[in-house]
């Protein structure tokens, strides 16, 4: 029987990713001297202050460091996109926290298309029979559309809409300029969350109305993406011809 696994590179190094992003985190916490005791949410009372208070170079370095890492773990085969932008606002408030999303999913939309286009498309849309062909098609016709439209309405995994576009013949710029302006109000809404979120968690600050609506909005926004990929909705969706 033939080895199956050779056939995913693109899922182990994202995995590889994801296990990197998090040993770089705990030897953070372990040189800065953090208890092993501490909980998350004393992880995130720690670091919030500290990322909103920092100044010139040690906020742009917090931003960065922030930046780098979402962009890389945001392409795991994980629902983390919507946690990583409600971070990006705990920890830096609205403002900051919707730039740093939205140079965060720009870069890691790239990564993850990129490691598609390289590492699966030869290997999957060669064979005969492919039933990615329809797939292919749709997106290197009205894929600009497709991913605008899949960025806007949170269904849909973020790295799996990456990985799908990869495979396609959809150009990197379509591809890009669609995750910008799509993901561009999504980051703006998870940050201006995670903001209202640390305001109460660190503050005590009871978020209004409107805010505890969005939140319970982007809490069950952010069940939809695992839903989805295992209904095979992005498969289905991509696959029909519009119109």
């Amino acid at each position: 029987m033939r080895d199956t696994r050779q056939n995913r590179p693109g899922k182990a190094l994202a995995i590889g990713l994801a296990l990197a992003c998090l040993g770089l985190a705990a030897l953070g916490l372990s040189v800065s001297g953090w208890g092993a005791d501490l909980d998350a949410r004393g992880v995130l009372r720690r670091l919030a202050p500290l990322a909103r208070e920092a100044g010139g170079e040690r906020l742009a370095l917090c931003l960065c460091v922030y930046w780098l890492l979402g962009s890389l773990a945001i392409n795991c085969p994980f629902p983390l996109a919507g946690a990583l932008k409600t971070g990006g606002g705990f920890l830096f408030g609205a403002a900051a926290g919707s730039a740093v999303n939205m140079a965060m999913t720009a870069a890691g939309a790239a990564v993850g298309f990129a490691i598609s286009r390289r590492f699966l498309r030869g290997r999957l849309t060669g064979r005969p029979g492919n039933r990615l062909a329809a797939m292919d098609a749709a997106l290197a016709k009205d894929g600009f559309w497709y991913v605008l439209f899949c960025r806007l309405a949170l269904v849909f995994p973020f790295s799996g809409v990456n990985v799908a576009c990869g495979l396609s013949g959809m150009t990197a710029k379509k591809f890009l300029w669609a995750t910008f302006l799509g993901d561009a109000p999504v980051a703006v809404m998870y940050a201006v969350a995670g903001s209202a979120l640390s305001r109460w968690s660190l503050e005590g600050v009871a978020p209004s109305g409107r805010m505890a609506a969005l939140l319970a909005i982007l809490a069950v926004a952010a069940l939809i993406p695992p839903l989805a990929a295992r209904g095979g909705f992005l498969k289905k969706a991509f696959g029909r011809r519009p119109g």
